[in-house]
């Protein structure tokens, strides 16, 4: 009877707010709220009106360029991916990411006083271990051992110290410093894992689009090989794009500030945000390239589904142009791209092995919290706190340090990887179309030449 009457008010309820019941009751109450959350929240979302959809393309453009700009100027770009949306907390959480390097970066990098300016006032406060490691654990280490302190200092008698031999620490560090080696290492290989990928997609990019471009005959129709040529380079430049938002939570976007559970408001700033960045490729005028840009856009695996626009216009326009040799290269590249996609997935989808992850996080936690025991009949109430806090920074910072290069992907400039790869095809297709009018031109005066000799034998 109670669930009936619920029922019932609930129909009469929907009935007066003129919204069709669509509850389907089941014997989960988990289920029950589902369906009725469905049901009180009114038809489905509307898509972002034309209006909202160009603000939005315009203030992810502006972004990225701002983004742009700063890793143009600086050596490293603190990044903030935290999900609290207040400030102070987004800044101590903030991750430094290395730019690409230039000769004027590695000359500030291996300067002979780089040890004494690390150590200046600014520097030391824009030390991003400090900021993240702060709070809560070097808080939490600050007051237990003052606590400690003031407990053995005057409450407790001279026989009932709150102490530990020094030895107990000594015979565990060596563990604990192997579990944390480890672990650092294991994350910078992922890493170096990860900056290969890259840089092979790199590569085989500008592999891939010199051989379009340049290899390819004119048997076919010459304005649908040249169509195709420019597709085939466009859909290059757009794997490197698809790939970064494919990799990381935000796209490299640091106006979108992703929550803990993924939104629709999300996924349609990070959509239209891709499709400010395809639109500096493809022309949305002309409706093929906007065919192409759409169909990018409507895939589940947006990097898959490049690679499968890539193979369809090889077998259909290209594999005609090339000879054998270079139709295979170009089939290989395919592949190689397929397994950079694969090979980064893998490392996103798994982390090293959480037991060991913790395992060593909870070691390293108990023998911080145990150093103010070990240190207090040694240095006193004075020397306890600092020296806590000074040995519990550098473990702790050796592991944040391993925690964060396990997620490549989150401390690389994807972005400026995606703009080399832009370079790089651009700087090849107008290349290509100098080359193109240099032989038109050389066979045109070739054709005069003949022509002339022909006249002068008549």
């Amino acid at each position: 009877p109670h669930h009936q009457s619920r029922a019932f008010f609930l129909r009469e309820f929907l009935k007066a707010m003129q919204v069709r019941p669509a509850i389907r009751w089941s014997s989960c109450r988990r289920e029950r709220c589902l369906s009725l959350c469905r049901c009180l929240s009114g038809p489905a979302r509307a898509e972002p009106t034309g209006k909202s959809n160009v603000d939005g393309i315009e203030a992810a453009s502006r972004a990225q360029k701002s983004l742009h700009l700063a890793s143009a100027e600086a050596t490293t770009v603190d990044y903030y991916r935290d999900y609290s949306n207040n400030t102070l907390l987004r800044w101590l959480r903030g991750t430094p990411i290395d730019v690409n390097y230039d000769f004027k970066r590695w000359r500030r990098h291996q300067s002979a006083s780089r040890h004494l300016q690390l150590w200046t006032f600014g520097n030391v406060f824009r030390w991003d271990l400090i900021r993240r490691l702060l709070f809560p654990d070097l808080a939490w280490i600050g007051t237990t051992s003052s606590l400690l302190c003031y407990y053995n200092g005057h409450i407790a008698d001279p026989s009932g110290l709150l102490v530990m031999p020094i030895e107990s620490l000594t015979l565990t560090s060596l563990a604990l410093g192997l579990l944390i080696t480890f672990k650092t290492q294991t994350g910078y290989s992922r890493f170096i894992e990860g900056r290969n990928l890259w840089g092979a997609l790199i590569n085989e990019s500008r592999a891939l689009s010199s051989r379009v471009l340049l290899r390819a005959c004119s048997r076919e129709s010459h304005e649908q090989l040249v169509t195709a040529q420019h597709h085939a380079v466009k859909l290059v430049q757009s794997f490197a794009l698809t790939l970064k938002y494919h990799l990381t939570e935000d796209g490299c976007n640091p106006h979108i500030r992703p929550g803990r559970v993924h939104s629709e408001d999300e996924e349609c700033a990070l959509t239209l945000a891709l499709r400010a960045e395809l639109q500096r490729i493809w022309d949305v005028e002309v409706f093929e390239e906007r065919r192409f840009l759409d169909r990018i856009l409507s895939a589940s695996n947006r990097p898959l589904h490049v690679i499968l626009e890539l193979g369809h216009i090889n077998s259909s326009v290209l594999c005609h142009s090339l000879d054998g040799p270079a139709a295979t290269e170009i089939d290989r590249s395919l592949t190689v791209f397929q397994n950079i996609l694969g090979a980064s997935e893998k490392i996103l989808r798994t982390p090293i092995y959480t037991p060991y992850t913790r395992f060593t996080s909870r070691f390293l936690f108990m023998w911080c919290n145990a150093l103010p025991f070990a240190l207090f009949p040694l240095i006193g109430p004075i020397g306890t706190v600092p020296m806590s806090l000074f040995i519990s920074f550098f473990m702790f910072g050796i592991e944040d340090i391993g925690s964060r290069v396990e997620q490549p992907f989150d401390v690389m400039p994807l972005w400026q990887y995606c703009q080399t790869i832009d370079q790089s095809c651009l700087q090849l297709r107008e290349h290509s179309k100098h080359l193109r009018l240099q032989q038109n031109e050389e066979q045109d005066d070739d054709g005069e030449s003949s022509s002339q000799g022909i006249h002068s034998l008549t």
